[in-house]
């Protein structure tokens, strides 16, 4: 209930917020993120295990050494981006 003291409004915590102070919405809180974090682990397991030879082989390795091959073979070509210069200028 609310009160007047000194020219005041004081209104008890309860009324104020609307609402009780129990503390339930922590639970539903806590169990709700580890739902979530449950639900995304299953999500990244099963995409883990169910991915093929071609996916598992796309490694930083991998990916590296492909880097460095397209580059090798970019050194041998000094193009700059430009194709088919010389040939028109000729």
């Amino acid at each position: 209930m609310s009160y007047e003291k000194n020219n005041e409004v004081h209104i008890e915590d309860e009324e104020a917020r609307g609402a009780e102070s129990s503390g339930v919405m922590r639970y539903v809180l806590g169990i709700s993120v580890l739902l979530a974090i449950i639900a995304m682990s299953v999500a990244w397991m099963t995409g883990a295990l169910t991915q093929g030879e071609v996916e598992s082989a796309a490694t930083v390795t991998g990916t590296e050494e492909a880097v460095e091959a397209v580059e090798a073979n970019d050194a041998d070509e000094d193009t700059d981006g430009v194709v088919g210069l010389e040939e028109e200028a000729e």
